[in-house]
């Protein structure tokens, strides 16, 4: 009994989310293989996460 009123007791962990929201980027990234635009530290974050290759957007 002690050991269920213990673990209901612990907080849950909460998600490492980061939202990176920017207008007309597009693939504009160098991770994505853009040859002008520089982003080594966006580059950094996409190799330590989630990276989508698939996006899409409501508008053209």
């Amino acid at each position: 009994m002690t050991a269920l009123l213990c673990s209901a007791a612990e907080k849950p962990e909460k998600p490492n989310v980061l939202f990176i929201i920017s207008d007309d980027l597009n693939t504009a990234l160098s991770g994505f293989g853009h040859a002008q635009c520089k982003t080594p530290e966006l580059d950094k974050l996409a190799r330590r996460g989630v990276r989508f290759q698939n996006m899409h957007c409501q508008y053209p």
